[in-house]
């Protein structure tokens, strides 16, 4: 585990300028899924995860189609709206020629 003082002195000479959240990247290694409140509610809690898989260099992206990682109906046992949800995310994926699907819930 890094100390504050060494993780201070790594993270100063980071530039995010080229920062980017991509959207429907065609091929990229992998689509992550968040959930759908912090876009609106809680903006701040998705750059940390940006700043992330930009340091590591991940090739990523959203999918601007079936966007949402919490399913609700799972809970609700509505077991065919789960899988109508469930459908569209994969359906989304393999539209972007994914490799992996990340689910952040």
């Amino acid at each position: 585990m890094l100390s504050k003082k060494c993780w201070k002195s790594f993270t100063r000479n980071l530039v995010f300028e080229d920062l980017q959240a991509p959207i429907d990247k065609k091929a990229p290694i992998f689509l992550l899924n968040q959930n759908s409140r912090e876009p609106g509610t809680e903006p701040e809690e998705m750059i940390p995860l940006w700043k992330i898989l930009h340091m590591v260099g991940a090739d990523w992206t959203y999918s601007s189609k079936g966007w949402a990682a919490e399913n609700y109906c799972m809970f609700l046992a509505d077991d065919d709206a789960w899988k109508e949800i469930t459908k569209r995310s994969a359906e989304a994926a393999d539209e972007l020629d994914i490799k992996s699907f990340v689910n952040t819930e």
